[in-house]
């Protein structure tokens, strides 16, 4: 049985270090093309050192070129796409010329623009985050922030470290069970996956910034007796909540 092409996206320059998973939906349009084409239309339509993150070049491909996110199917056939190397081979005249005059790449260029405004690397809070963990088969999970100011990547780990700390050390809370505690203890509300593409406005696509992969963020942690002795982040009930979010 022929697998599944699952395109990961990632940049080398991209400093948030996210990769993102998309699978096509339909069409037939080349991924590294339409995030070159992507990338070009926004150092054409804003300023020369305008970059998108990799985040918005996965948003502009499932927008307008018929892609899903995906998570990483391990019975999947994984196709790499560096898309800021790609950019690269494409800067020779004959290349850029061949890829911004190819019409099967063109879009509402008013729409596509309004996006990507948003979607540059110097806009925006990190008010939508991204709850996965590349260890357990479980969906992603957005959260919303709707009040205060706690950073998600650092309660997300304070919450998986007390889980360890509490439940014994192969403790994993689920992607669902971190996303209800961002949501019960400090300040999101899930969002519904599903509808996200329709239901975020435009002005709220700069905020679509944060992915947690859990089990990265879990191995990166060096301090960890700092980071669980943050008062700012301990709750009351936190211990009985963790309980039941276990993976």
């Amino acid at each position: 049985m022929k697998k599944e092409n699952i395109f990961r996206i990632h940049a080398w320059g991209d400093t948030s270090g996210t990769e993102i998973f998309l699978r096509r939906a339909e069409g037939n349009i080349n991924p590294i093309r339409a995030a070159i084409f992507c990338e070009f239309k926004v150092e054409e339509w804003f300023q020369p050192e305008s970059t998108l993150l990799t985040a918005g070049v996965a948003t502009l491909l499932v927008r307008f070129y018929g892609f899903i996110f995906s998570e990483h199917l391990h019975d999947a056939k994984i196709i790499d796409i560096d898309w800021y190397s790609w950019r690269d081979r494409f800067c020779p005249p004959e290349r850029y010329g061949a890829l911004m005059h190819d019409t099967r790449l063109h879009r509402d260029e008013e729409k596509m623009r309004a996006v990507a405004r948003v979607l540059l690397d110097c806009f925006g809070r990190n008010e939508i985050a991204r709850i996965e963990n590349s260890r357990l088969w479980e969906p992603a999970i957005l959260v919303r922030r709707i009040s205060g100011n706690v950073d998600p990547v650092r309660a997300a780990a304070f919450c998986q470290l007390k889980a360890e700390e509490w439940f014994g050390k192969d403790a994993i809370v689920s992607n669902h069970g971190m996303a209800s505690m961002l949501a019960d203890f400090y300040g999101f509300r899930i969002f519904p996956f599903d509808n996200v593409l329709s239901s975020v406005s435009i002005s709220e696509w700069s905020s679509w910034r944060v992915f947690i992969d859990m089990f990265r963020v879990r191995t990166s942690i060096i301090r960890t007796e700092e980071l669980t002795q943050d008062m700012s982040l301990n709750r009351i009930g936190l211990k009985d909540a963790l309980r039941y979010r276990l993976a």
